[in-house]
């Protein structure tokens, strides 16, 4: 056993350490998101307040996190690179010892290994060092969001403690009062991881009921010491940051979701699937059913049905086998126009309907080898599927269905819960822990409950709920299947190969994206690889930009990025002068243009930088192209200040990416427009 272990060690950092070095310094969009979470704690360590100063749109934790990390070590782009590489270290041991433990039959521990296993490599193949888009930061190193990824991590550390306490009465009391504490840092991370935490405590009170420990504690101790334990992480954070660490949460729940209905923001209404909820809700089922099929397909046809079974018998036999390899072999022929393809996968299953009629003495053997072959036809459609979809397809339907089987998942684990012991072919008690998971998945769908998606922010919303299908589909439903007289090894064979190959494809697609990225950006330990300019001409402008800056402005110059790229203020460590990290709908819900240009007029900056940045996502032109974003603000820019550098990729088409450089007018300093700008004034 023991090297069995060593064995999945070795795999496990096999993974990570190619990952690491596949992508390395990789992982961040050079304008988009991740710039804050570099720019509020560099400022935070410069007396500015969080917000107040600083206008953070989640909780606390991960700021003052981060900034506790600079006053440590040093003010870096890897210095927060390195912790969050140990936070995935930490995760996938968390998500190893859980699957490992707690998979069905809990008594087979190589099941459970093999499981654990196979299961933390998703996370580090598929979720982990991702990149399935064009823009970075959709990953777990250098995420467009810290608290969203913090979130993850904790929740992942509190339904490992809440199953512990359920199955374990040993040190119960210690490990709900931790639990507790985990809860109260979730807390402070997101109002949607809030929401799952809060998802996961009451599912977690409930199943306490049936518990075993629950004789050793009872409900309301329970409650009590967790309670006690959020209590208590609240009172710690609040004594180290000098501010309540909650009341990000009201202020964000009322103007985001009260007053600003970001839901109905088409940005986040396609994110959420709710702008065709109808028609998402309909390709989802579809989806759904082709999973269903792939799953009954290789389950039952392997088996031929008793020779007592009559005719009926055999009929519905046939049905529940065969009717799911028909629909997948449509499907793939729907997907395909290759009817050669189609006919090719009918000819095992037309053979089958004919010897599971016939007579064992007239078929022989040649029924065992036409079931055999028609056994594996579901597992060879669904591989052509996935080594022929084109990529973008590919990743918008390989997922889509999952809060659905997500249910499905959570309504087999109550009824195994539920039932009569002597009618489970497993026990009962074994399925809280996947209740809980089940929970914690659910429960970060809700972002994304019509458009569940590996890519985008399925890195975060959709890894609980794939982990757990995965698990579910090579640990707890292949126990299920022995408990029917099925054959289960040929079913976590085809389930596996499947996953390993899904997997592969994931990989690949990543590693096309993280192949172009070889243009340096920043100095130092801030040096990060963007796109060539070949590919995108944001690494070569901005790079000019920060030469720019070295060279003509003041150490001390200020300068606001319009409408987005905060990155280039901590890059060139000049700092803005509104609270505001960037100027997107999200932000001027929080502080509308009138109040920004409060801000300038207050504290002028000495420049103003314009990037090119397309707003199709929010169904808008240009920013400032608009009355509903920014045309007040930019009316007011080019009022007051005038252009002195305009710098463009070379050799490149100039629309694709360029920025301008606007300093004050009145500004002794200024040069006339259209010429190059020097240093700034103070």
């Amino acid at each position: 056993m023991v090297a069995r272990y060593l064995s999945a060690i070795l795999v496990l950092g096999t993974l990570f350490v190619g990952g690491c070095l596949v992508s390395w310094r990789k992982w961040a969009d050079i304008t988009v998101d991740y710039g804050r979470s570099l720019y509020i704690p560099w400022r935070m360590n410069e007396g500015e307040v969080l917000y107040r100063d600083l206008d953070a749109i989640f909780g606390p934790l991960s700021h003052a996190f981060h900034a506790w990390l600079f006053r440590i070590f040093e003010t870096s782009f890897m210095t927060l690179v390195v912790p969050n590489l140990i936070g995935i270290i930490l995760l996938a041991a968390c998500i190893f010892h859980f699957f490992r433990r707690h998979t069905l039959p809990i008594s087979d521990q190589s099941t459970g290994l093999f499981v654990g296993t196979l299961v933390s490599s998703v996370f580090l193949a598929v979720f982990a060092f991702g990149h399935y888009a064009w823009m970075g930061n959709f990953n777990y190193v250098t995420p467009y969001s810290p608290e969203a990824v913090h979130g993850t991590i904790l929740l992942t550390f509190m339904v490992t403690l809440g199953a512990s306490t359920l199955g374990n009465p040993g040190r119960i009391r210690l490990l709900v009062w931790l639990m507790g504490g985990v809860c109260g840092l979730i807390f402070m991370t997101r109002v949607d991881m809030t929401l799952a935490a809060l998802m996961i405590v009451a599912v977690y009170m409930l199943l306490a009921w049936r518990a075993p420990a629950h004789r050793v504690l009872g409900l309301s101790p329970r409650v009590a010491l967790f309670a006690g334990g959020v209590v208590t992480a609240i009172l710690v954070v609040y004594v180290m940051i000098g501010q309540f660490p909650l009341a990000y949460i009201w202020h964000d729940i009322n103007v985001l979701l009260v007053r600003g209905r970001i839901d109905k923001n088409p940005f986040y209404a396609t994110v959420m699937g709710t702008d065709n909820w109808q028609g998402n809700l309909w390709v989802m089922t579809k989806n759904m059913f082709v999973y269903l099929a792939l799953i009954v397909g290789t389950a039952m046809v392997y088996r031929a049905p008793p020779a007592a079974m009559g005719v009926g018998g055999k009929l519905v036999y046939v049905v529940a086998g065969l009717f799911p390899m028909l629909m997948v072999t449509l499907w793939i022929w729907e997907m395909f126009p290759i009817s050669g393809l189609a006919l090719i996968c009918l000819l095992p299953i037309v053979g089958l309907v004919w010897s599971t009629y016939r007579s064992p003495p007239v078929v022989g053997r040649v029924e065992g080898w036409l079931r055999k072959a028609a056994s594996l036809v579901p597992m060879l459609v669904a591989a052509l599927w996935i080594l022929l979809t084109p990529p973008t397809p590919f990743l918008k339907l390989l997922l889509l269905s999952i809060p659905l089987l997500v249910l499905m998942m959570a309504g087999m684990f109550l009824v195994a819960l539920l039932r009569p012991r002597e009618k489970q072919g497993f026990d009962g008690e074994g399925a809280v822990p996947w209740l809980l998971w089940a929970t914690f998945s659910f429960a970060l769908l809700l972002k994304v409950p019509f458009n569940a998606r590996i890519f985008h922010y399925g890195f975060i919303h959709v890894m609980p709920a794939t982990l757990l299908l995965v698990a579910f589909l090579v640990g707890h439903l292949p126990a299920w299947l022995r408990a029917l007289g099925l054959n289960d090894r040929h079913f976590r064979l085809v389930m596996t190969v499947l996953i390993v190959l899904t997997s592969a494809r994931l990989v690949s697609l990543g590693y096309s994206l993280y192949a172009k990225k070889d243009f340096p950006v920043g100095e130092g330990q801030d040096q990060m690889f963007v796109y060539s300019p070949k590919n995108d001409a944001r690494g070569e402008v901005i790079g000019n930009f920060l030469a720019w800056m070295k060279e003509r402005a003041a150490p001390n110059a200020t300068f606001v990025v319009v409408p987005e790229g905060v990155m280039l203020n901590y890059l060139a460590r000049r700092k803005t002068v509104t609270p505001s990290m960037s100027f997107l709908p999200l932000e001027l819900l929080r502080i509308p243009e009138e109040q920004q240009i409060a801000y300038f007029e207050q504290r002028p900056p000495d420049y103003f930088v314009v990037i090119k940045r397309t707003l199709k996502e929010y169904s808008l032109p240009g920013f400032g192209e608009s009355p509903k974003l920014g045309q007040k603000m930019m009316s007011w820019i080019h009022g007051h200040y005038s252009q002195l550098a305009f710098l463009e990729p070379k050799n490149e088409d100039p629309g694709k990416f360029w920025i301008r450089i606007l300093g004050r007018k009145e500004s002794p300093y200024n040069t006339k427009q259209g010429e190059t700008g020097i240093r700034g004034t103070q």
